[in-house]
Parts: structure tokens; C-alpha cells; sequence
């Protein structure tokens, strides 16, 4: 805003505060609910995560363990287990806080056996598989259907594999040991 020293006071008066109201008007735009908000804190989308676990879940005993996360692009998925209740349960979020939530009851089985857990409809329109990973494995993977191998994340324990762009519905599931030992499984 340009104004002249030689100009009416009342034209500066008037000129000044006109710029007030317009930058008043311009920061209530900015922190209108409707406006872009700023993302949200990685606190803030865990505490989120842990509401709609407690709200799917509201029978459970136990709370949930963060037990990874898996980038992909933008997005991230959290993976958290309850010991106590047998169940895996995920949370994925984006640049806008968290979008999507689910789980499925751990399976029992040997620890030296690779084991897909539940891939009913919903995991798997997620393009997401999960299971138990075998004792002593160094790396999970997935060949799609497509041919593409896709590499999941595990702590030891359980595993994700999780392809937001291409289909996990028969999948051919690896697992490879330290000796170079390998377990497979078919996704459904």
C-alpha cells in the first residue's frame, strides 16, 4: 500500500484502516474451519488412532502397542497389536490426518510357520495383508498377481504388506530366513 506524505489526512486515515479490515478479514479467512487447517501432529493422528481403536473395539482389555509403520508416498500406516486380545489392528493417515482403520484377530499357529491372518474383503480392498512372520526371518515380501514383488515391513513378530496402488488377492507371501531358508503362503 503506497501512501503520499502531501496527501489529505483523512485520505491516509482512511487508507490505513481500510488495510486493517482487509488483514483482519484476510487472517479470520485464514483459520475459518473450512479453510485449509494445518496437518495434523503425528501426536495428534496416534491419539486419533488409539480413539477408533477404542471405538471399534470396545470390548477389548488391552490397549494396543505401536509396533511399526510403513511409508508409502505420503501416507503411513501404523500397525499396533494387543497382546491380551489377540488382534492387529492398523491406521492409516495422510498429509489431512487419518483416513481409514481396521483390524483382525491374530491367528495361532507354530512360531516357525508363516501365517496369514484374516484377508477378509476389507484387508484386502485395502491392498493390505497381514500375519505372523517366522522366527529368525530377515525379509517378507509379496509377489502380486501383476508380477510385482513388493516388500513388506515386520518387527519379528508380525508383518505388513501393504500396496495402496496394485491388488494383494493372490499374492505369493515369502518369507526368507538368515540361512536363506524360505516359507511361502497364497494370499486369498
Amino acid at each position: 500500500m503506497a501512501i503520499s506524505l502531501g496527501a489529505d489526512p483523512r485520505t491516509r486515515t482512511t487508507t490505513l484502516a481500510g488495510g486493517a479490515v482487509l488483514l483482519m478479514l484476510s487472517a479470520l479467512a485464514l483459520n475459518r474451519p473450512d479453510s485449509n487447517p494445518a496437518p495434523p501432529t503425528p501426536e495428534a493422528i496416534v491419539a486419533e488412532c488409539r480413539q477408533l481403536y477404542g471405538e471399534l473395539n470396545p470390548t477389548f482389555r488391552g490397549l494396543p502397542a505401536q509396533r511399526f509403520e510403513v511409508t508409502k508416498g505420503d501416507e503411513l500406516l501404523r500397525v499396533y497389536v494387543s497382546d491380551v486380545d489377540d488382534w492387529i489392528n492398523v491406521c492409516r493417515s495422510g498429509p489431512t490426518g487419518v483416513d481409514a482403520a481396521a483390524g483382525t484377530r491374530m491367528s495361532d499357529g507354530p512360531d516357525d510357520q508363516l501365517r496369514l491372518f484374516d484377508s477378509s474383503a476389507s484387508m484386502l480392498r485395502a491392498n493390505l495383508l497381514l500375519g505372523h512372520v517366522p522366527a529368525g526371518a530377515t525379509t517378507i515380501e509379496a509377489r502380486l498377481t501383476t508380477g510385482q514383488v513388493v516388500t513388506g515391513d515386520h518387527d519379528g513378530d508380525v508383518f505388513a504388506i501393504w500396496s495402496p496402488d496394485a491388488p494383494v488377492a493372490g499374492a505369493q507371501v515369502t518369507a526368507t530366513g538368515p540361512a536363506g531358508t524360505t516359507l511361502t503362503a497364497t494370499a486369498p
